[in-house]
């Protein structure tokens, strides 16, 4: 980024040797590098690369056309839309928004029902980015298809871009989605309602809340006076970090990440996001920051500081905890009281500041003060 910035000299050929290095994160800043400096150079230079092996170097390939021309970009982006492994296209998709391509409408309105959930939640939200009347019923029906998505991604993209976009037939979907299986996607119908008419009682239409589990479950004593708080260990390929979860401050949150531990979810996960000085994320399935258990919890927000250790649940928006969290490596006090913290490092810090995006998370277990370590 640096060298790109000041256009040092022999930048574009260190980007060029870079093309070859082993590490994705790298090849892929050069792609975007070598393109932002010399665009011509940039697609003779395509023209002798064999396909990258890594999805996430495809990815911030197609996200490099936004510097070339947008009919060559429509014609390359095109090419990449049959990527045969659906994470790279909704960056093709943002890219061809982005670089203005023609064609760019007319993909999104087909993406709109592709099998891959996530390239469906992508192409909704670019099309109320267009603003596109026409685009209203194609929306209306991508949110009624997607009913049966255990994800809710899909949906609440559909309403988001309904929102953008306007007019009774959205307000009238936006306003059936309040009764979505989903409470997250109630939430953001709310959330639309309410800024579209303050006086909406949209708030309210979204309770009771929905609960996964019988009543009698919350009110276990292991949630309600929890005894001991339970350690959870967790293996991945640079070593082991002991967690201890916050149960008085966020039982359920707590709860949840054992249960999944338990099941299994994180074994094989990789570190899908490392943000170096800031967090390293887990707990997604698909790898790209998209992905979870296929329900969603309720925030417990709480006064506990993110310091450097703290681990937290990662969210879209309020209420959308799943499976991914984070650790952060150094005191982050912007996200106090907007994410909420579950557990703390007591033992392996510095496993987590060795991390790289693509380490796996090779077991996880937990003591719980009752049953075998497990």
């Amino acid at each position: 980024e640096a060298l790109v910035a000041v256009r040092a000299p022999d930048s574009a050929e260190l980007m060029i040797e870079l093309l070859t290095h082993p590490s994705p994160v790298l090849r892929g800043a050069a792609l975007g590098g070598l393109a932002r400096l010399d665009s011509e150079l940039f697609l003779r230079t395509l023209s002798g690369l064999p396909p990258d092996p890594q999805w996430q170097v495809r990815a911030d390939l197609a996200a490099s056309f936004i510097y070339v021309d947008p009919d060559v970009a429509a014609f390359r982006l095109t090419m990449l839309l049959e990527d045969e492994d659906r994470r790279v296209v909704p960056a093709v998709l943002r890219a061809l928004v982005e670089s203005r391509a023609p064609n760019a409408p007319r993909v999104l309105l087909d993406h709109l029902s592709d099998t891959d959930v996530v390239v469906r939640k992508t192409a909704a939200p670019l099309l109320g980015e267009l603003e596109l009347r026409q685009a209203v019923e194609p929306l209306v029906t991508a949110y009624r298809a997607s009913v049966a998505d255990s994800s809710y991604v899909a949906r609440a993209a559909a309403i988001d871009a309904l929102a953008r976009i306007g007019g009774n037939v959205a307000i009238d979907t936006i306003t059936a989605a309040l009764e979505d299986d989903d409470w997250a996607v109630r939430v953001r119908a709310a959330e639309h309602l309410t800024a579209l008419d303050e006086s909406s009682d949209a708030v309210s239409a979204i309770r009771p809340a929905l609960s996964r589990f019988p009543l009698e479950v919350y009110r276990s004593p292991e949630l309600i006076t929890p005894s001991v708080s339970p350690h959870v260990f967790i293996e991945t390929d640079r070593g082991t970090i002991q967690l201890e979860l916050y149960v008085n401050e966020a039982p359920l949150t707590g709860d949840n990440f054992v249960r999944l531990a338990r099941s299994g979810f994180y074994n094989g996960l990789p570190a899908h996001r490392v943000v170096p000085n800031y967090v390293v994320q887990a707990g997604d399935p698909r790898g790209d920051s998209e992905g979870g258990p296929g329900y969603t919890i309720r925030d417990e927000l709480s006064p506990l500081p993110y310091l450097r250790g703290t681990v937290g649940m990662a969210l879209d928006w309020r209420d959308t905890g799943g499976s991914q969290f984070f650790i952060t490596t150094t005191p982050q006090p912007q996200l106090d009281a907007r994410y909420p913290v579950f557990a703390h490092v007591i033992a392996g810090m510095e496993v987590v500041d060795q991390l790289e995006p693509g380490d796996l998370i090779r077991r996880v277990r937990v003591w719980d003060g009752t049953t075998p370590l497990q």
